[in-house]
């Protein structure tokens, strides 16, 4: 234990006191930032007014009503300049009307739908006029229906969203980051030959066991300055104006009252499940990357072995950014935070969303039980692989160690 603890100590006074600890800490976040308001920007450039000149056969035309992007304007077919888009309507039969869209560049699939529900509800008031139904007099007693959600409003779902978010991408973030980080740490030491010295110290399970928790509690550092600095953040803001409704609290506590009014779950519940999440995931995965670090004599060579462990969180963390404002529920969503490779990224973003009791405790029993073979796994190929020198390893060659 006493050799353990200093292995520990050394390794983690080792990364934070390098000036990278500190930039990475400070700046990803404001890159993370800049990355997700450009692509707010860049969108709200994309969403540009879109002119259409309609050359109308059929007479629908007058009952296209214009949408928040496209403005639908009729002229004849000797002036067609007015539009970016050209939509050309004519009958095709007594019961089929075909319209096409004429442009120098190819139409988004977006405005091609938008373009197409347009024509189709031009197309049934044409319809409900040439039989005489008095379709303005009808459409003005239809009541209108406003959804609204019991339960919060759209601020707090949009923290409930956000959330989810935001702790899939520190998880990605944190993997993929400190993965990289022991495994190049452990190549350097082979090179350097330092394993050497430490391997005729001490055992190499207690090595592997010593970098393995130091660069995790290196990471949950770095989390935890995110976490107080956010705190901060959300403290001055709503000093000087408020991120939270009048008479919902103050500060933090009013926003965890909102949170509560839609989580189902207990807030300090949720965060702890989260916290077990990332700590399952980081310790599945910097063992991983700890194991090909010390299968590998080259930075170079590691891409063959890192490849196929980054691909299942990288899929993850697609699957979750673009179904979560979708269906956060999906058949996908569910398998895939039962997967011990990608619940660390999966399952914490279901957890706003209340999941059952037993698909939790499945999803963790998984994890940990994973974590444990691949430690087993990981411990074998280290103890024979931070003194092999050579040529990469072989599929063969690594099952004989594993045999050994």
């Amino acid at each position: 234990m006493r050799k353990l603890l200093i292995v520990l100590a050394f390794e983690y006074i080792k990364d934070v006191k390098k000036k990278s600890f500190w930039i990475a800490t400070f700046v990803l976040p404001l890159i993370i930032i800049g990355i997700g308001w450009i692509s707010t920007q860049v969108k709200s450039i994309g969403e540009e007014k879109i002119e259409v000149c309609v050359v109308d056969r059929t007479g629908i035309s007058q009952f296209i009503e214009n949408k928040d992007n496209i403005s639908f304007n009729k002229c004849d077919c000797a002036d067609t300049s007015i539009g970016k888009y050209v939509l050309r309507v004519d009958w095709a039969g007594d019961s089929l009307i075909f319209a096409t869209v004429e442009s120098e560049e190819m139409p988004s699939p977006e405005t091609l739908s938008d373009i197409r529900e347009a024509l189709t509800k031009a197309s049934e008031k044409y319809t409900f006029v040439n039989q005489g139904v008095q379709i303005d007099s009808i459409m003005a007693k239809v009541p209108k229906v406003i959804v609204n959600v019991s339960s919060g409003d759209k601020l707090t779902y949009f923290l409930v969203f956000a959330i989810a978010f935001v702790v899939t991408i520190i998880t990605y973030v944190l993997l993929i980051m400190y993965g990289n980080a022991v495994m190049n740490a452990i190549v350097e030491e082979k090179q350097r030959r330092v394993v050497e010295l430490l391997l005729s110290s001490m055992p190499s399970s207690i090595l592997l066991t010593g970098k393995i928790l130091s660069i995790i509690l290196v990471g949950f550092t770095q989390l935890t300055v995110w976490v107080l600095t956010g705190l901060i953040i959300i403290k001055q803001f709503n000093a000087l104006g408020g991120l939270v409704p009048t008479g919902a609290g103050d500060n933090l506590s009013g926003i965890v009252a909102m949170l509560e009014t839609v989580i189902e779950m207990p807030l300090p519940l949720m965060i702890v499940l989260i916290v077990l999440y990332m700590l399952g995931g980081m310790l599945l995965y910097i063992t991983l990357f700890a194991g090909v670090g010390a299968l590998v004599n080259d930075t170079r060579e590691a891409s063959v072995f890192t490849f196929p462990i980054m691909l299942p969180i990288i899929g993850g963390t697609i699957v979750v950014i673009n179904l979560l404002s979708v269906n956060p529920q999906a058949t996908v969503v569910s398998i895939l935070s039962y997967v011990p490779f990608t619940a660390p990224v999966v399952m914490p973003a279901r957890l706003p969303f209340s999941p059952a009791l037993w698909e939790i405790v499945l999803s963790l029993v998984l994890l940990y039980g994973t974590v444990a073979i691949a430690f087993w796994i990981v411990g074998k190929l280290f103890r024979i692989g931070l003194l092999y020198t050579g040529s990469r390893p072989t599929l063969r060659t690594i099952l004989k160690w594993l045999k050994a």
